[in-house]
């Protein structure tokens, strides 16, 4: 087995630069790719809610992220509920087929869902780990760690959202020791994986 692979995540980041973050998109950080976490900050450390990857830079591909939550196409959650680790849907999102067709009604409820669109928008942070590595195996980190955390008992494993899609190891890939650092306590994260 090769010689396990570091990964260090930055942050918090946000959307908006504030007292406590820099914004995602003016980090030095941004122009790189790696793997990435959404979180939530609770008292207990950042509570996980997204896992996820890109091999293009980090400030692209959280671009197309705001303008997906913004534009309901994302679930929205109940904030002040979220902020506790517990998830209640204001907005059911379109991502699914087929859900086109619910843009009207979303646009007859942003009077009435506006704030939990901001507020849900305003309490999510970002970590960054810069990943410069074969695509497969990004995914495959991106994976191990969200299947980790989803088998989580309590809120860390109830607080991924079901049904997402990732890749994982192959029985006949080599398996790679992945270890992870970050400055605050990410809730669940294991000190090192096996993707």
């Amino acid at each position: 087995m090769p010689s396990p692979l570091t990964i260090e995540f930055y942050g918090p980041f946000s959307w908006t630069s504030t007292d406590d973050n820099t914004s995602v998109f003016k980090s030095s950080i941004a122009a790189k790719l790696g793997v990435y976490l959404w979180t939530v900050s609770t008292s207990e450390g950042e509570l996980i809610y997204y896992v996820g990857q890109t091999g293009r830079s980090f400030s692209v591909r959280m671009r197309e992220h705001f303008e997906q939550q913004l534009s309901g196409m994302y679930m929205i959650y109940e904030p002040e509920l979220f902020a506790q680790g517990k998830k209640q849907v204001a907005w059911q999102g379109m991502l699914a087929r087929g859900q086109e067709s619910r843009i009207p009604e979303y646009l007859e409820r942003l009077p009435e869902l506006l704030s939990a669109v901001l507020g849900f928008a305003k309490q999510m942070r970002f970590f960054l780990a810069p990943l410069d590595c074969e695509e497969r195996l990004r995914k495959r980190i991106e994976g191990a760690i969200y299947d980790y955390l989803n088998n989580q008992p309590g809120v860390i494993g109830d607080f991924q959202d079901k049904g997402l899609r990732y890749i994982r190891r192959r029985s006949d890939e080599e398996p790679v020791e992945v270890v992870f650092k970050c400055p605050v306590v990410l809730r669940g994260l294991p000190a090192s994986l096996l993707v």
